[in-house]
């Protein structure tokens, strides 16, 4: 659906077991490890690169850490970012111990923010048509998938938190073309 412009930040450790067990060879994903920040990794990534399709994935768990964050992704509205929340009521990498998000309606709050194109999904199709509906749309989006809590323990994977960071930040160098680190800081 979204072609090779794609740059996705996830927000949840879960994600990691993703990476792991699909390869940790995808360039174009970044793992925040710190709850509360992939939204805004993905909004300065949206508003310095609008060329390029931006999908932050995240938990509830994590949005709860940082709700003020709509209203920012509200008032700076890029066109390209798509913010998706997997809402499972937990905070699975802290022992599944349960959020709010059962009595808070994202939804809701993320339209109160002034986010225009907001939504929320409990199937896998209503999921792919929300998220076409984002594309389309070309402007900033709030999709809650409401999911079920997964089975096992988060692993934070083999990669290193740095290396993370720097892979990236590498392979955005490598498709734009233009450097962003100093030679110094290369690995």
């Amino acid at each position: 659906m979204v072609g090779d412009n794609l740059l996705v930040i996830w927000g949840t450790t879960k994600t990691i077991e993703w990476l792991q067990v699909n390869g940790e060879d995808k360039m174009n994903v970044f793992t925040s490890y710190a709850m509360g920040e992939a939204s805004m990794v993905g909004l300065g990534l949206a508003l310095a690169l609008p060329h390029r399709r931006i999908f932050v994935l995240d938990g509830d768990g994590a949005l709860l850490m940082n709700l003020g964050c709509l209203t920012t992704l509200a008032n700076k509205a890029p066109k390209n970012l798509i913010y998706i929340l997997m809402d499972n009521a937990s905070y699975v990498s802290g022992g599944r111990l349960p959020t709010f998000s059962k009595a808070t309606d994202f939804t809701a709050i993320a339209r109160a923010a002034s986010i225009k194109f907001t939504r929320t999904v409990k199937t896998i199709s209503d999921f792919k048509s929300a998220v076409k509906d984002a594309i389309k749309k070309r402007q900033t989006a709030f999709i809650v998938a409401k999911v079920g809590i997964s089975e096992g323990f988060p692993s934070l994977g083999t990669m290193d938190a740095l290396e993370n960071k720097y892979r990236f930040i590498r392979y955005i160098e490598s498709i734009e073309k233009k450097q962003i680190l100093p030679d110094i800081l290369k690995r």
